[in-house]
């Protein structure tokens, strides 16, 4: 069952008769091969247990350590008395909350199952748990940016607080760094995002200039590496260090129009038939590594200088076309001119909470007898405590209880949290799309 806009949903019944098909005459189910999803944000972050019956706030303890404060250095001689530097570490504390979600099926009813009919309560199953999978995966990141104290810009036009990166790295404290909402009115919101956007200079796209100075802002914020150890590999080479970039396919089968590999490539390297053992790997002048994200992160700037984040994926609404109610790619987000890519270093950045089973008086063995117990830990169950629409004898509507069993659901409710403890260790880098050698998507 295709997740879909609740406004469409208001209307059905028990089992919608658009979506699933009954028909007076068998029917022969074809199994529909679906691209593998995968998620990227979950696993790069750490782990850490959540402490019981703690309430839905939690704070991480950092220590810090001091300040380099000189350039250079200048003790007095022994016949005079010493000067003192006083050296302490010192701590900071971040706060992280509980949240949690409920994801559900349709409701069921006995009788399809009964006739020849395609029977859907596996599926649904199937379905709940790809969709808590992505939204863990879309929690981690929404998280990530909202947090990231600094934001790239390609290209980007005016001055910046970073002067020595130039104008392309935005810090975003403040009001810029919080936990964002549904709509986007918070945080690095949709408002900020259309002063931001325009201000991509040209080409603006993610180019391997543009990394390579996103990757020296990183270093200067001394940030450790993703891979290697920081430290000088010895004479005549740099530094032991790579960072990571994320990033979509498309972004990176760009790379081999990028103007700066064209010019300086060696003659070996084969970007046209990719074989032989010389073909373009992600791995780029030693600086940093790269991994794929499946549907990144996009933004639609409108003819009115709105910003939008429209969902990768609709579903075909319009009952006369052959494919309606089938799954297609969302045309605002195939159209969307800014993406997003994300510069991961080896800091100890984000971690996700583990929160572990419920108090003792909700779980198993501690509810009193004939009381649910309390399920969040994302465990898919087949409901039937459901509350059904019907019309009593006067065809008044009425709701009862699915006493009899003759309905049932699938659900879970499912806890999640994430914690910063180093957010400059992650750098949002928001670019300008192009396809191959085309010219910048425009609307």
């Amino acid at each position: 069952m295709p997740e879909i806009n609740q406004a469409y949903t208001k209307a059905w019944t028990e089992q919608d008769l658009n979506t699933y098909h009954r028909m007076p005459y068998w029917m022969a189910k074809a199994q529909t091969d679906e691209l593998e999803q995968w998620t990227v944000h979950d696993g790069l972050l750490g782990d850490m247990a959540w402490e019981p019956n703690s309430g839905d706030t939690g704070r991480i303890i950092r220590r810090t350590r001091p300040p380099l404060v000189r350039q250079s250095f200048n003790p007095q001689r022994q016949s005079a008395l010493p000067k003192v530097d006083v050296s302490a570490e010192g701590e900071r504390q971040t706060p992280f909350y509980v949240y949690h979600h409920i994801h559900e099926s349709p409701t069921f009813n006995f009788y399809p199952a009964f006739t020849n009919f395609y029977d859907h309560t596996t599926s649904a199953v199937q379905v709940i748990a790809q969709q808590q999978r992505w939204a863990r995966e879309l929690f981690y990141r929404t998280y990530i940016f909202h947090q990231s104290p600094a934001v790239f810009f390609p290209n980007r036009t005016g001055t910046s607080t970073v002067s020595s990166v130039g104008s392309e790295v935005v810090v975003t404290t403040g009001n810029l760094q919080g936990n964002g909402d549904e709509d986007w009115s918070t945080a690095k919101s949709l408002a900020w995002l259309a002063t931001q956007l325009p201000r991509i200079g040209q080409p603006g796209n993610l180019s391997i200039n543009a990394i390579s100075l996103a990757c020296t802002y990183m270093t200067q914020q001394g940030m450790k590496p993703y891979r290697g150890t920081g430290m000088p590999q010895g004479p005549d080479l740099g530094l032991s260090s790579q960072y990571l970039l994320v990033l979509s396919g498309e972004a990176f089968d760009q790379f081999i129009y990028d103007p700066w590999l064209l010019k300086y490539k060696n003659i070996q390297l084969d970007i046209i038939y990719n074989k032989n053992g010389r073909e373009f790997k992600g791995n780029f002048l030693g600086r940093w590594t790269t991994t794929l994200e499946q549907y990144p992160l996009r933004f639609l700037l409108n003819t009115d200088g709105s910003v939008s984040v429209p969902a990768p994926e609709t579903v075909v609404i319009d009952s006369t076309l052959e494919n309606a109610g089938e799954t297609v790619p969302n045309p605002d987000y195939l159209r969307a001119q800014y993406e997003v890519a994300w510069l991961y270093s080896g800091e100890e950045h984000y971690k996700r909470v583990k929160i572990g089973a419920p108090p003792s008086m909700f779980k198993s063995g501690g509810a009193p007898k004939g009381f649910q117990n309390l399920q969040w830990n994302g465990e898919i169950r087949m409901v039937t405590n459901i509350l059904l629409n019907a019309l009593n004898e006067n065809d008044e509507p009425i709701q009862m209880l699915n006493e009899d069993g003759m309905y049932v659901k699938a659900k879970a409710l499912t806890t999640y949290s994430v914690a910063g403890t180093q957010k400059r260790g992650v750098l949002p880098i928001i670019f300008r799309r192009i396809i191959g050698a085309r010219n910048p998507v425009l609307t």
